[in-house]
C-alpha cells in the first residue's frame, strides 16, 4: 500500500479535551473517518460498507498518519467547515430523480 503526501491520514487533535477528528485527502475530496467505528465518508464505503476502503486501511498503519494539534476553541469552526464540505460534495454527486 502506498500513500502520498496528499493521501496521508490526518488526526486533528483538539487540546486540552483530546477530541480527535480523522480525515484524509482523497483523489477528489477530503474524507472524514471514524476508524474505531470502521466508518469513512468516501463513496467506496457508501456503496460497499462490507469492504474496508483504502482510507481506513491507511488509517490502520501508523506510518501513514500525521497528527495536527488544535485548540478546543477551533473545534466548532473545524466541524462546521468539514460538514459543509461533505454535504456540498454529496449533494453534487447525487443522481437526479
Amino acid at each position: 500500500m502506498k500513500s502520498t503526501s496528499n493521501g496521508r491520514v490526518k488526526v486533528h487533535r483538539f487540546m486540552p479535551s483530546g477530541r480527535c477528528i480523522w480525515t484524509m485527502i482523497g483523489k477528489e475530496a477530503e474524507h472524514w473517518m471514524a476508524p474505531s467505528f470502521n466508518y469513512c465518508s468516501c463513496p467506496a464505503y457508501y456503496y460497499n460498507p462490507n469492504v474496508q476502503c483504502y482510507h481506513l486501511k491507511c488509517a490502520s498503519k501508523e506510518e501513514f498518519i500525521d497528527y495536527v494539534d488544535f485548540s478546543d476553541d477551533e473545534f466548532d469552526g473545524f466541524i462546521s467547515a468539514l460538514l459543509s464540505d461533505t454535504l456540498k460534495r454529496q449533494s453534487t454527486s447525487l443522481p437526479d430523480v
